[in-house]
């Protein structure tokens, strides 16, 4: 079943004479583990924003078969720290936002892995320890489509190794489908069933061994 269907979007900035985004297609079906890579500037962000509405399509049409989509922003390290809450009361916000039942909540902290540090202050946490709260927040509105903007930024390797371990687990286990912006090649190389690969707002689907042999983002 497609979750998320994309078809020929177009769109260009208000005072721009370049489009970020040409005749883009996409299909994301159950299942699929799909990260979007290229150079900073290429389109990654654009397509998105326009999945999750934030912005329209000049021309195109954007199909999404899930009532909601979890989705994990780049976290911001410096406004998390400053925060004074902790993960439990984090979820339980967004839990009664999203009509989550009570024990909502509980169940993705286990499913991330952090049951443990429920009465913890986030700004205490490790930074792969706040990843895992965003994700589990984001499955509190959704737990069939996975939306992530960068999600290894700022971690150090093994960080980033154990969060797409945890991104995978999902995949698998819990069939949770996965789209994904990425800069961390590595992540892609291990993880990902399908890359969408940006360059001048164009896209084109590969599999992760097309798109390390033919190196598209050193064109």
């Amino acid at each position: 079943m497609a979750l998320l269907t994309l078809s020929s979007l177009n769109f260009t900035y208000a005072g721009s004479t370049s489009p970020a985004l040409k005749d883009v297609s996409l299909t994301v079906n159950e299942g699929d583990f799909i990260l979007l890579c290229g150079n900073s500037g290429c389109g990654k962000t654009t397509l998105m924003k326009m999945i999750l509405g934030f912005i329209e399509p000049g021309r195109g049409t954007v199909t999404v078969n899930a009532p909601l989509s979890g989705y994990v922003p780049q976290a911001d390290p410096a406004a998390m720290s400053a925060f004074p809450i902790t993960v439990s009361e984090v979820l339980k916000g967004y839990a009664a936002l999203c009509r989550a039942g009570k024990d909502a909540a509980e169940h993705v902290l286990a499913t991330v892995g952090m049951a443990a540090y429920r009465n913890a202050l986030i700004g205490t946490l490790s930074g792969g320890q706040r990843q895992r709260v965003l994700i589990a927040r984001a499955l509190l509105a959704q737990r069939k489509l996975l939306l992530l903007d960068e999600p290894s930024t700022g971690l150090d390797k093994k960080s980033a190794t154990d969060i797409y371990s945890l991104l995978k687990h999902l995949n698998v286990s819990h069939g949770v489908t996965v789209v994904s912006v990425e800069h961390n090649f590595e992540a892609v190389r291990e993880n990902a069933t399908k890359i969408v690969a940006f360059a001048e707002g164009h896209a084109r689907t590969m599999t992760p061994d097309a798109y390390f042999d033919e190196k598209p983002w050193l064109e």
